[in-house]
């Protein structure tokens, strides 16, 4: 998917550039930036192994799994997020570096985390816009976000109270559910099966206890010996029941007269659907999906199976309610249930109308559900 959120350390993330900061003590303020527009970036990378533009630098990188790192200043701190802009800038400049590299993944940090909540959640909102707004224009870039520690990931705090309040009520709901069926389920067995004692028979247990009854060797008549050592005859035996004729099978005609109708498949009515809400370009419809342009050509095989997520992704990108979301899943297999959490938190955002994407993957990466896209 374009845009994924992991949590690990921006050290180990597999991209073509890595965006690892640097902290500046001296507060946001401080921090004097420069225009990208005045330093080529091309003539100056075949001559030097480090491009310097400003506080920045694009340096080679030694591991197999990076080509580049981008160092930028960070700053930290009380003050790191009194100019937001220039944590916007972080990310703006470092992309921009990416684009004019022809660059096709990068992976940043959470920047301008700061103590207290509201600096963290000002920084997740950041970081999800400007990436967003870099991937309109820029569909083939993947970008991952990388959390070194969740104590530093906070969603919108009104999105996540309600949705705690959302996904406590239903799965407690349906835990006292259970336990009614289940105890109604026991009050019924005792009532059809209650247990039997001996004095329900009037019976005593001997003093000496019971012993074993004698046994012995059945004694066989001549009478019972023949009975069943002969053979009946024939004429004795019941004649066979006649066959019932069957009914003939679809599968037992010719292929010629076979006739088999099928529902309509999942690509089907997923393109129907985007015919329906009029989506201009395709390019609109799986940036907004957080698809790929290639899941997206594959969904165009009428034998397409999507995955759940990529499913999912594309009901909300179409703004589906939650029975056409539901109606939309059936077709590849799947549904929406309140035995999973990661369906119970897809479920609040529909019934909201809440279909930014991007918010749904930030709520589902604090819970800890896999991500919508493909």
């Amino acid at each position: 998917m374009p845009f994924r959120i992991v949590e690990g350390s921006i050290k180990t993330a597999s991209s073509e550039v890595r965006v690892e900061p640097y902290l500046d003590r001296s507060g946001a303020a401080k921090v004097q930036f420069r225009p990208l527009n005045d330093i080529d970036l091309y003539g100056e990378y075949d001559r030097l192994d480090t491009v310097s533009i400003s506080e920045y630098s694009l340096t080679p990188a030694r591991q197999r799994d990076c080509r580049y790192v981008i160092r930028t200043p960070v700053p930290c701190g009380e003050n790191s997020l009194s100019d937001p802009d220039a944590v916007r800038y972080c990310y703006k400049s470092a992309l921009q570096i990416v684009h004019d590299l022809g660059l096709r993944s990068v992976a940043f940090p959470l920047i301008g985390v700061a103590d207290g909540e509201k600096s963290k959640e000002l920084a997740l909102q950041i970081a999800a816009e400007e990436i967003r707004r870099f991937l309109n224009d820029n569909e083939d870039t993947d970008i991952l976000l990388v959390i070194h520690d969740k104590l530093n990931f906070l969603p919108d705090r009104e999105v996540h109270s309600a949705l705690s309040k959302f996904i406590y009520n239903i799965e407690v709901r349906e835990q006292r559910r259970q336990e009614r069926e289940w105890n109604a389920v026991q009050m019924a067995s005792t009532e059809s099966f209650p247990a039997i004692t001996d004095n329900d028979y009037g019976l005593t247990m001997p003093a000496g206890g019971l012993d074993e009854p004698e046994t012995s060797a059945p004694n066989f008549s001549e009478a019972d010996e023949e009975f069943y050592t002969t053979k009946p005859s024939k004429e004795a035996r019941p004649a066979p029941k006649a066959k019932k004729p069957g009914r003939i099978l679809p599968f037992s005609l010719g292929k010629s007269e076979r006739k088999i109708v099928l529902d309509e498949s999942f690509s089907q009515m997923l393109f129907r659907k985007i015919e329906e809400k009029g989506f201009q370009k395709d390019s609109d419809f799986y940036k907004k999906a957080n698809i790929t342009k290639q899941t997206f050509s594959k969904m165009k095989s009428p034998d397409y199976h999507p995955k759940k997520t990529t499913a999912v992704a594309a009901a909300i990108a179409l703004e589906l309610s939650l029975d056409g979301t539901n109606e939309l899943l059936m077709k590849a297999g799947y549904c929406l249930s309140r035995s999973l959490r990661f369906d119970i938190i897809v479920e609040y955002f529909i019934s909201e109308e809440i279909y930014d994407i991007d918010q749904i993957n930030i709520s589902l990466f604090d819970y800890d559900q896999p991500l919508l896209g493909g």
